[in-house]
């Protein structure tokens, strides 16, 4: 017992824990150094390669990375057409991102309490704001800490209300709801590959989608707003400096050396997460028992107070 209450009293200095210290192997160091020797460091072959490796494994039918979650959710948006004036719901427990990129639309961002039970958005009280507020036209659930939200019940409200549904799945790989993936379900998911996430590319994201006009309509605006991609501008046979700019886009695209990174953290995924799971029982675990020392140590003191006005 004095040795607990000495280590609590006079805790000793323990090792500096980083925010995120991400697991990389020597095949993700092999690939980067393939794709230095390459000489195609931005988006080219490995970008492709991830993008294809992502789609199979979340089963949706487009998968296109970009440089962060950020921008990801930002094209998103672009791409279902949300514009100044427009309304977008989102939770309330979440990160600065998620609404902000509604701002950079010149949209206005309403904000809806969660469930107390999953600390993810309530699909009642989405369904409530839109009984209350015109103007709605899209809704970003956030799965926290990778616990998928009632995508289910969001995508019915959604459909009830013709407005769209792009989530923010930044912590939810690989999440599932109802047994579908995360990320094949509603009209946009978007991840993040930052260095805390499930996997990492360093800086990073992915937005999934089943509709090709919102592929194709990100694909384009991820790169400057213009029509063809770098790699295939100087792989294709047509002329290599023909291309047309279809818009004013943004300079959101994943470069080869992050997705070098990804593909082979993709291949982890299952293996990460089980990893976590385990870290987070074991932490768990040890609050409890940390509890249970406070709660004799306050037993102790008590006796110990009783036992001295006694004896005084």
């Amino acid at each position: 017992m004095f040795n607990l209450l000495s280590c609590l009293i006079m805790p000793r200095k323990l090792d500096f824990i980083p925010y995120a210290r991400p697991v990389l192997d020597e095949e993700e160091v092999s690939e980067v150094v393939d794709t230095l020797r390459s000489g195609w460091l931005t988006t080219g072959p490995k970008v492709n390669k991830f993008e294809a490796m992502f789609s199979d494994f979340i089963g949706c039918k487009y998968a296109l990375a970009v440089n962060s979650a950020t921008a990801g959710l930002h094209l998103a948006l672009e791409a279902i057409g949300i514009s100044p004036g427009d309304k977008v719901i989102t939770t309330v427990h979440t990160f600065t991102a998620t609404a902000e990129v509604i701002r950079y639309l010149g949209a206005e961002p309403i904000f809806v309490d969660i469930e107390s039970d999953s600390y993810n958005i309530s699909p009642e009280c989405i369904e409530n704001v839109l009984l209350t507020h015109t103007g709605v036209k899209a809704i970003i659930p956030v799965h926290y800490a990778g616990q998928a939200a009632n995508i289910t019940k969001i995508t019915e409200i959604a459909h009830k209300y013709s407005i769209k549904v792009v989530e923010d799945a930044a912590h939810a790989l690989p999440s599932t709801s109802n047994n579908r993936m995360i990320g094949s379900i509603s009209d946009a998911t978007v991840f993040s590959f930052y260095a805390n996430k499930t996997i990492t590319t360093g800086e990073g994201g992915m937005v999934t989608t089943n509709n090709k006009e919102i592929s194709d309509r990100i694909k384009v605006m991820r790169l400057h707003g213009i029509n063809r991609d770098a790699f295939d501008r100087f792989t294709s046979n047509k002329p290599s400096w023909y291309y047309e700019v279809i818009a004013p886009g943004y300079k959101y695209n994943m470069m080869d050396m992050c997705a070098a990174i990804g593909i082979h953290q993709l291949r982890k995924a299952y293996s990460y997460q089980e990893k976590r799971a385990v870290i987070a029982k074991n932490i768990a675990m040890l609050l409890r028992c940390c509890l249970l020392l406070l709660l004799s140590m306050l037993l102790l003191m008590i006796y110990m107070h009783g036992t001295y006005i006694h004896y005084n």
